[in-house]
């Protein structure tokens, strides 16, 4: 998971640096679909019909979570 010639400091930077992107992203996304309504009705009525159905009819046929191996990945 972690380099071997990194030291304690520098793993333990990275995964701050980790930390904080994801939770910056959350934040944005969350932000942005509040502030602007019309993109979140954009996003809802019509783009989330075709992306559930596109990684549905992609994603189906695997007998695990894309998500949980993306997690954990990320971590």
């Amino acid at each position: 998971m972690f380099d071997s010639n990194l030291d304690t400091g520098t793993r333990i930077r990275n995964r701050i640096i980790q930390i904080a992107l994801t939770v910056l992203f959350i934040v944005l996304f969350k932000v942005i679909l509040t502030v602007d309504a019309g993109l979140a009705g954009l996003y809802f009525h019509r783009w989330y019909f075709f992306i559930s159905k596109l990684l549905r009819t992609a994603l189906g046929q695997i007998p695990f979570s894309i998500g949980d191996v993306l997690y954990i990945t990320w971590c």
